[in-house]
């Protein structure tokens, strides 16, 4: 398959973008001249901010690039399952070939068949108002459709903490009232020290 080209594609972009009637940019300019002219289009239609320039569409341009050729490079595996395709109803900029297949080229991949559903719009504007609610809507009623899927099993309760052994507990008690007692007879024996030592028996 021939590589893509780029001025074909952003051709391409802009007849989905811009409104219907607008005429195509001369394919004799170098790809730069016709992006400063797209510019130029999609301020004159409102498609994008005031502050947006041909820098920032240089970038969106490169970005969307990169994906029509991982698009044109890539080479899908086959599906055991049903796919859903919410298929585009202006699909005009689509190679012959795949225009002539119902399931645009997935009814090859997909084992368990294609459910295909027409929303309006084209691939760019049918997630963008007005065509965002017929999309929503249909996709609304497939999954309405599934089967409940099994809700989580109820977790159990974390077990209880091992019993602590009787000696263990003996033990820690005994260490416990050992020290108190070492606390204890070490603040005796200061007080029996001074006390001692102020009635002058010993000294200090």
């Amino acid at each position: 398959t021939a590589e893509p080209d780029a001025k074909t594609y952003l051709g391409h972009l802009l007849r989905e973008m811009l409104p219907a009637g607008e005429p195509e940019l001369p394919a004799a300019w170098t790809l730069d001249e016709q992006l400063a002219a797209a510019v130029e289009l999609l301020h004159r239609h409102d498609f994008v901010t005031a502050d947006f320039t041909l820098a920032d569409l240089r970038r969106y341009f490169e970005r969307y690039w990169i994906n029509i050729m991982a698009a044109h490079r890539y080479r899908p595996s086959p599906y055991a399952g049903r796919l859903t395709l919410f298929r585009a109803r202006d699909r005009a900029d689509l190679p012959a070939e795949v225009l002539g297949d119902p399931t645009l080229g997935w009814g090859i991949l997909a084992a368990g068949g294609v459910e295909i559903h027409e929303v309006p719009g084209n691939h760019f504007n049918l997630t963008r108002p007005p065509h965002v609610a017929a999309l929503a809507a249909q996709l609304r009623a497939c999954l309405e459709r599934l089967p409940e899927a099994p809700g989580p099993a109820a977790a159990e309760p974390p077990p209880p903490p091992p019993a602590e052994p009787a000696w263990q507990a003996g033990a820690e008690a005994a260490l416990d009232l050992a020290g108190a007692g070492a606390l204890d007879l070490a603040a005796a024996r200061r007080d029996t020290a001074g006390s001692v030592a102020r009635s002058g028996e010993i000294e200090p």
